[in-house]
């Protein structure tokens, strides 16, 4: 079956059709800006999301992403979703009417949502990036994480990065389908992160195989 088609404006590294952050912050879809010259934006790219809540925005396929009756400010004046505890840092400028800077984000979260559908529903081959968030027990996370995309997108070739601070955690071995290395928090702190560090990532883990299909996954 031939693949859909589907246009970048980069020349693509590596064995795969798509690499897409599903976060936790921003910074790796920085780095894939940085790194490979990524301008294809993704849904997850420039939220804050919680290793919980990223499971529940993956099982429900984004089922009432963005609706207002479940956003609103917390106690820093940044809107979250009740939810899933999604933080919104970037569509809501400081003094800006919530009604008005929802209706202009809108049609933008729609757009990203239906993209991230069709990709779920596609035979691409994906590697998916994540940076741990802060809760305990990473390996048990990635492993939740990788199930609820297989769930998700049941037809998709695809290789799960998962990031943890290994000052904190130690990694366990990988899996053809899941691959879990460290990235050690910028010194000085910088929400970009450690360019060195995300530039060898990418090397070492674009120089690999391609993706198993869903059935050897």
């Amino acid at each position: 079956m031939p693949r859909p088609s589907h246009a970048h404006t980069f020349p693509f590294p590596g064995p795969y059709d798509d690499v897409v952050s599903l976060g936790s912050t921003c910074q790796p879809a920085h780095q894939l800006r940085r790194c490979l010259g990524l301008s294809h934006a993704q849904v997850f790219d420039w939220l804050v999301t919680t290793d919980p809540g990223i499971l529940q925005l993956v099982d429900s396929g984004l089922d009432g992403f963005f609706q207002p009756g479940t956003l609103a400010p917390n106690a820093k004046g940044v809107i979250v979703d009740a939810r899933t505890d999604t933080r919104f840092l970037h569509d809501f400028p400081a003094g800006q009417p919530f009604d008005t800077a929802h209706a202009k984000a809108a049609p933008r979260m729609a757009a990203l949502v239906q993209r991230w559908r069709d990709l779920a529903a596609s035979d691409r081959r994906v590697l998916f990036i994540r940076e741990h968030f802060w809760t305990g027990q990473p390996v048990r996370q990635a492993d939740l994480l990788h199930d609820a995309l297989r769930r998700a997108a049941p037809r998709l070739c695809f290789r799960l990065l998962y990031l943890t601070r290994p000052d904190v955690h130690p990694l366990p071995p990988d899996r053809p389908d899941l691959l879990h290395r460290p990235l050690a928090p910028p010194d000085p702190p910088d929400w970009r992160g450690d360019n060195a560090a995300w530039q060898a990532l990418f090397d070492t883990c674009l120089a690999l195989p391609p993706p198993p299909g869903p059935a050897a996954a």
